[in-house]
C-alpha cells in the first residue's frame, strides 16, 4: 500500500521523518484510486487499467513534491493522473474525484464551478497548463472547512473492506454535488 511504502522510504531522522509518517496516514493509495475510478466509469467509457505503476508514480510524485500539504497533494495528484493516463477511460474524471477526495478527507472544500472544473481538466489534458498553474488554481479555490472551531479530518480505515465503503460514501457525496462536471468530463 502507498501509505506504508511512504513511511519506510523516508530518508533521514528527527522531526521530518515523524511528520511524514503521520501525514501519510490519511492520504490515498493506488487501491483507493482504483475504487474511485470504478465509480466514475458509470458515466461511460471502458473499464480497465493501462498501467498500475502510473497510478503509483502519480501518487508518489505528488506526495513528495507537496511535502504533505493536502491542497498541493490534491492538485499534483490531479495533474499527474490526467497526464499519466493510467486507465483505459475516465482519467480526467478519476483525477477530479481523487483530488476532491483528498481535499475532503483533509477537511477542505474546492470552490469552483462545474465549468471551471471541466476547463481545467481539458487544459491539463491538452498540455495548456503546467503543474505550477494547477497548484495555484487549487490553492486559490480550496477552503478549510470547519464546524464551529473544530476542523476534523476523516479517518480512513485500514481494513480494505471498510476503507472501500468509506471512500464510496465520500465519492458519491462529491458526485451528487458535482454531477454536471462529471457528466461533461465523460464526453471528452
Amino acid at each position: 500500500m502507498f501509505n506504508r511504502r511512504v513511511k519506510y522510504s523516508v530518508v533521514g531522522g528527527g522531526k521530518a521523518k515523524v511528520w511524514i509518517a503521520e501525514a501519510a496516514e490519511e492520504q490515498v493509495s493506488s487501491s483507493d484510486v482504483k475504487v474511485l475510478h470504478d465509480i466514475v466509469i458509470v458515466f461511460g467509457g471502458e473499464e480497465g487499467v493501462v498501467n498500475e505503476g502510473l497510478v503509483n508514480i502519480a501518487l508518489y510524485d505528488a506526495w513528495f513534491k507537496s511535502k504533505g500539504n493536502p491542497v498541493e497533494y490534491s492538485a499534483l495528484t490531479y495533474y499527474n493522473l490526467i497526464l499519466n493516463h493510467p486507465f483505459v477511460n475516465g482519467n480526467k474524471r478519476t483525477a477530479t474525484l481523487t483530488a476532491y477526495t483528498i481535499l475532503c478527507v483533509n477537511s477542505y472544500e474546492l470552490k469552483a464551478s462545474d465549468r471551471e472544473l471541466v476547463d481545467l481538466a481539458l487544459k491539463v489534458a491538452n498540455g495548456k497548463v503546467d503543474k505550477n498553474y494547477v497548484v495555484k488554481w487549487f490553492r486559490n479555490r480550496s477552503i478549510k472547512v470547519s464546524i464551529g472551531n473544530n476542523v476534523k479530518t476523516i479517518k480512513l480505515p485500514k481494513n480494505p473492506e471498510k476503507r472501500k465503503k468509506v471512500l464510496e460514501k465520500i465519492a458519491w457525496k462529491i458526485i451528487k454535488k458535482r454531477r454536471k462536471a462529471f457528466e461533461e468530463l465523460a464526453k471528452y
